[in-house]
């Protein structure tokens, strides 16, 4: 049989270095690193996908000088105490045919110092746009000693056995603070025009190639385009990448952003995105560069989640590799399902950015809504996953994604299963929550889940109303109750007439929406950002009433940015530390919660609640004592959200 993707799986070397597809696993923050250095945490993690198939893992950001450490879950290459660590990492991907590159970086001011307590370094005494930190301004002096860090961290990397190095150029870091005029109001040797301001990257590019030799792979990661006022845009960039590869570098990763608006929700493309949005960055990068006579590969990055969509980027010349990193976290196994042509049993990643940046950001180890194995590859990886001995028969109670993960680990365990779901449709709040139209790729988990359950022989029933007595009389050996939560309403003085709708209830039923609307956000994520989004989009006046500072508060933050942006061009109108405080007739009083202020919002036509649920435990109470095991999965627990019922569907499906 012919291979389906032939460009996708074909080798490319650079500098020496073979790597066997054109598929990469970027450098990514997992907060898997403990004491500084790797862990068998980040080992198992990233063995996974090696077993998967990808051709070049990445290695998250190893610091380079103490200035840019933030705590002891980020690697710090410039501690030659850390070689051991790394060397029994990169041994033990190689053991699995996969090339092992890593990246070095410093943060610059982009950063926090309440971890170390030390000041952020930087080229200009400007805050970080995100931040607010004020950072010192670097001296010469410690601009070389920076420099001399590079070399350094790079050299002890080799020591440890990875093939090549990315230099972190990109995402208004350290280097591209120098190098662009948004960042970099030096009027010394290091600032001004262009040939001062690229001084500091081709210092450090000269410092590494040095370390480590000529006949090592050396690489950088750029922002092809800032996309702010004042910055680098793709122009520029196409000049200045030709002159830093000319210094002796033999790979581009071309990305984009810096931290700063829109710019920011661009870093990390979340599912408001389209698939690869940036690929004609790549593109241009690679077409300046082979125009120059500087040809190098370039890699492409952004929401490249698809195989087929990979082949056609290399088809079309756009880039030589394709980055995948998401995919890669929502299914390791993505090059070796594609290879062999079971591109239906890939798990895509929506690009939700919940379990992988957002996590990250909090601080917390890193893992996919999709994928709840991501981050837990020790107990949870593929090859922990062993059939039983005595299958059992087990029932599932519950069609959302607690439910349908339960359901299909079970079966993949060997138990011969059946799902029972009240609703004719299987999914639960996630299959409601695509009916916004911004929320649509969520449905491609749902899509998957019962693919697999049902290739796995998994029963599946629908409009099945569980009874007490209808699960004791399935007679199973052990049932999985997912039956989720249950909307509750606030009390809100004055309602009469005006309909009181939760966001379930307008969804479902748009049609009673009226065209003025008011929301009322006491969920602080997607819930209520979402559906205000969907129903500007539909032509709906609407205005967000949050107790919060803003509405989404807790969306992760690489993607508030392009959130906000987007309620604002839609004219969605906030209130921030407002709550309801009554109704008269069709006006809507919103106080505000300091300062007492009231604001009449008036003639609305529909109030939506988004706020927290209430588990629907009637029937686990019930069957407590009649069945021989039970166990309990998702928002029936405690309502969350689909990252938390992910992960206890499939603790229950290995539980049973």
């Amino acid at each position: 049989m012919s291979q389906p993707f032939p460009r996708l799986f074909e080798p490319i070397t650079i500098r020496g270095v073979t790597i066997p597809n054109r598929v990469l696993s970027s450098a990514h923050g997992t907060q898997l690193a403990e004491g500084y250095q790797p862990s068998e945490r980040l080992l198992a993690y990233h063995l996974e996908r090696a077993r998967g198939g990808v051709g070049l893992i990445v290695l998250e950001a190893s610091r380079v000088h103490p200035t840019t450490v933030s705590n002891p879950r980020q690697m710090t290459g410039y501690d030659p105490r850390t070689i051991p660590a790394y060397r029994r990492l990169t041994d033990a991907l190689h053991e699995h045919g996969v090339v092992v590159f890593s990246q070095i970086l410093h943060q610059g001011r982009q950063i926090t110092g309440l971890d170390t307590r030390t000041p952020l370094w930087a080229p200009s005494a400007i805050p970080c746009p995100v931040f607010k930190e004020a950072p010192h301004e670097m001296s010469r002096a410690e601009i070389r000693e920076v420099v001399d860090a590079h070399a350094v961290t790079a050299t002890n990397l080799k020591a440890a056995g990875v093939d090549g190095i990315e230099i972190h150029a990109a995402h208004g870091y350290l280097i591209q603070e120098f190098m662009s005029p948004f960042s970099n109001k030096r009027e010394d040797g290091y600032g001004g025009r262009l040939e001062n301001r690229l001084r500091f990257a081709c210092e450090v590019i000269d410092a590494t190639r040095d370390a480590v030799g000529p006949d090592y792979a050396l690489g950088i990661r750029i922002s092809g385009d800032e996309f702010v006022p004042g910055g680098l845009d793709l122009a520029a960039m196409t000049q200045i990448t030709p002159l830093l590869v000319k210094r002796g570098l033999d790979f581009v990763s071309a990305s984009v952003s810096t931290y700063y608006g829109m710019s920011y929700a661009t870093m990390i493309p979340d599912m408001h995105f389209g698939h690869g949005p940036f690929v004609y960055v790549a593109a241009a990068i690679r077409k300046a560069l082979h125009e120059a006579g500087v040809a190098v590969p370039v890699m492409a990055v952004g929401r490249i989640i698809d195989p087929a969509h990979g082949e056609q980027i290399l088809a079309d010349g756009h880039a030589d590799m394709v980055t995948m990193t998401r995919a890669l976290l929502a299914d390791p196994e993505l090059p070796k399902k594609a290879r062999e042509g079971r591109v239906d049993d890939i798990r895509a990643c929506i690009g939700c950015n919940q379990g992988c940046v957002g996590m990250a950001h909090l601080g917390r180890p890193i893992t996919c809504l999709v994928n709840p194995t991501a981050g837990s590859e020790e107990h949870w990886g593929a090859l922990t996953l062993r059939r039983v001995a005595r299958p059992k028969r087990v029932l599932v109670v519950g069609g959302g994604p607690a439910g349908l993960e339960a359901a299909r680990v079970a079966a993949l365990r060997g138990h011969r299963v059946a799902l029972w779901e009240q609703a004719w449709a299987l999914g639960g709040p996630v299959a409601i929550a695509t009916r916004a139209r911004n929320r649509v790729e969520m449905g491609k988990l749902i899509g998957w889940l019962e693919t697999q359950v049902r290739k796995l022989g998994v029963e599946v029933r629908l409009g099945v109303e569980a009874t007490v007595e209808s699960v004791v009389a399935y007679d199973a050996d052990a049932v999985v109750l997912a039956t989720g939560s249950e909307p509750m309403l606030p009390e809100v003085s004055g309602l009469g007439e005006l309909p009181l709708l939760d966001v379930t209830d307008a969804l479902c039923n748009l049609p009673q929406v009226g065209t003025r609307v008011v929301v009322l956000d006491d969920d602080r994520h997607y819930k209520a950002a979402g559906v205000a989004e969907h129903l500007a989009d539909l032509g709906h006046e609407v205005v967000v009433v949050t107790r919060a500072g803003e509405t989404g508060a807790d969306v992760p933050t690489v993607s508030f940015a392009g959130l906000r942006c987007r309620l604002g061009e839609k004219r969605v109108r906030t209130l921030p530390f407002h709550d309801v405080a009554r109704v008269e007739g069709r006006d809507v009083i919103a106080m505000d919660q300091f300062g007492g202020r009231e604001e009449t919002l008036r003639a609305i036509d529909t109030l939506i609640f988004a706020g927290p649920n209430r588990a629907a435990v009637s029937l686990a109470r019930a069957l407590e004592s009649r069945v021989p095991e039970v166990h309990l999965a998702g928002d029936c627990v405690a309502p969350r959200r689909a990252l938390e019922a992910m992960r206890e569907g499939h603790a229950a499906g290995r539980a049973v």
